[in-house]
């Protein structure tokens, strides 16, 4: 996986991530920084809540991306070239970083590195067609599992893995595509090993996707010990 080049390239990778409350936010979030593109998609956003999680995320995205590698939050500029990660680049002085955003109701949560990342946050809810989606977009052996389980032992089931390949696809900058999702085959892992680190809430789950041996610093923890797994393509 390519990069944004770095001045001082550390042997274990530095990804930091950021869990917060969007109302808490919501208040003090500005436009300092944006492009064109992401005024669009906001003025393109009706639902208020959307709204508020989308300005959140992307304010406090810069602040992490400011405090984990410097400059002011605004010089921090937002770039998802379709097909490619996306980056946040400081052209004044000629760096660059990975970043994702995820937010599910109130929740918001960020990451940045100088290494692809990705990360997603999914509330855990009962649906009646959990067993179907997860035959479009998992493995035959996962989605027969699902498919055995009922009620919240499904959801659970089916929303560690969605969150999985939604984090994968944000690092892989394509999205969650279902054929390739499918191949996917997830792994539990030693934490030295790990690429991916899952948190199980009570009522969602987050996922980080991320390069091995990645150092995680973490802003507002998740407040549980995380599970960590690998994954490949069949």
């Amino acid at each position: 996986m390519s990069t944004p080049e770095s001045n001082q390239p550390s042997r274990a990778p530095k990804v930091v991530l950021l869990v917060d409350s969007v109302a808490g936010c919501a208040g003090r979030a500005d436009q300092a920084g944006w492009t064109a593109e992401e005024h669009a998609r906001l003025e393109g956003i009706t639902d208020f809540e959307r709204r508020a999680q989308y300005m959140v995320g992307h304010w406090r995205v810069r602040g992490l991306a400011s405090l984990a590698f410097g400059g002011a939050p605004a010089d921090w500029q937002w770039s998802r070239p379709a097909g490619e990660p996306a980056r946040l680049l400081d052209a004044g002085r000629d760096t660059a970083c990975h970043a994702s955003i995820s937010h599910s109701g109130d929740q918001v949560v960020c990451v940045v590195s100088r290494e692809v990342v990705g990360v997603d946050i999914e509330v855990i809810r009962l649906e009646r067609e959990l067993a179907m989606l997860a035959k479009r977009c998992m493995s035959p052996d996962e989605a027969q599992r699902i498919a055995g389980l009922e009620g919240m032992a499904q959801a659970r089931a089916f929303y560690r893995g969605w969150a999985i390949r939604e984090a994968l696809g944000k690092a892989a900058g394509t999205g969650l595509v279902p054929g390739t999702a499918r191949r996917m085959r997830i792994s539990e892992s030693d934490a030295p090993e790990a690429t991916l680190r899952l948190w199980e809430l009570p009522d969602r789950v987050l996922v980080l996707a991320h390069p091995a041996g990645a150092k995680i610093e973490a802003h507002g923890s998740p407040g549980v010990l995380p599970e960590f797994f690998t994954w490949d393509m069949e």
